[in-house]
Order: structure tokens, then C-alpha cells, then sequence
């Protein structure tokens, strides 16, 4: 019986093992984000004299998307994507949505933005599914490796083919 690639959204059957480690990985990289700018803010509640922040399911997961969106861009890789969200709309979206939920506006699952799952997906077709665990950072696979390795190539020989003449000449001297 072999494994399909494709699974309903209640099971986790037929999905690769690969597949299920790594979303394991981005979900608690993205909750490790959004703990530390919590901590940063003084609003995880650590401490007796901070006050405690309620969030709801949705607002976390749409905050750890957005801030994922952030270092993807502060690393330079968000103009490598073949398609991203709009960054600053994110942070804009997820501020107002804060705001909101402070005022006690939660949100309930069923109203989750696009955006977690988008960014997932992106993560999923574009990036080394076990570079975070193996290497500690995302590591984004080019789709164009072929052109771009033939165009470099072909750089690096015309570049150097006086010298692969010269090597040639003399060898058919000898």
C-alpha cells in the first residue's frame, strides 16, 4: 500500500513523515516568534507586575505568519518568492487585529485570515522542508537552479577560455 501525498484536512494519513516534522517545525518557530515580541512588549504576563495578554487561536496564528513575513524580509529572501503577501498590509492587518482583541473583540477560528495558511504554503512549495531543524534557519530552493547553474556556468568558461585553449595547445605539443 503506498503512502498517498494527499490527505483529508481531519487526518494526517497518507502525508509524508518529512512533510508532518517540518509543519511541526514552522508552527514552533512561528509560536517562538511571537512569544519573544510578546516578552519584548511586556505582555506574556512572566512577571506578577505584568499585566496578562488573552490572544485568541486565530490572532496568534496570524501574528506568527506575519512575523515569519518579517524575517523572511529582513534576510532578503521575500523578493526571491515566486508570490508573497503584501508584508507591511500584514503588519497593518495584525496591529488592527491586536487592538481588537485587547478591546476584548476576539476572534473566533472560522474568522482566520488567509494569511497563515498562504505562508504556510509558500514555506511548503518554496523552502527546505528540514533546513530548520537540520541548520536553525529557512532555507528557500530556487526554482530556477537549472538556468541559473547553466548561466553561470557558461559565465565562468567564457571567462576563462583563453586559458582553457592555452592548456589545450600545449598539451597537444607534447
Amino acid at each position: 500500500m503506498s503512502k498517498q501525498r494527499n490527505a483529508t484536512h481531519d487526518s494526517l494519513e497518507g502525508l509524508p513523515m518529512e512533510m508532518i516534522h517540518a509543519a511541526s517545525s514552522i508552527a514552533a518557530y512561528q509560536a517562538m516568534l511571537v512569544g519573544k515580541l510578546l516578552t519584548k512588549l511586556g505582555l506574556n504576563g512572566s512577571d506578577d507586575n505584568q499585566p496578562k495578554v488573552k490572544l485568541s487561536a486565530a490572532m496568534l496564528l496570524e501574528l506568527g505568519a506575519t512575523l515569519h513575513l518579517i524575517v523572511w524580509r529582513q534576510s532578503g529572501m521575500l523578493k526571491h518568492l515566486d508570490q508573497s503577501p503584501n508584508v507591511d498590509q500584514a503588519i497593518e492587518t495584525a496591529i488592527k487585529h491586536v487592538c481588537q482583541e485587547l478591546e476584548g473583540n476576539y476572534r473566533c477560528l472560522n474568522q482566520l485570515s488567509d494569511l497563515p495558511e498562504t505562508v504556510f504554503q509558500t514555506w511548503l512549495r518554496q523552502f527546505a522542508w528540514m533546513a530548520r531543524q537540520q541548520m536553525g534557519t529557512d532555507v528557500l530552493l530556487q526554482t530556477d537552479v537549472r538556468s541559473t547553474f547553466v548561466r553561470e556556468l557558461a559565465k565562468l568558461l567564457w571567462k576563462n577560455r583563453s586559458h582553457a585553449i592555452n592548456s589545450e595547445l600545449s598539451s597537444d605539443e607534447n
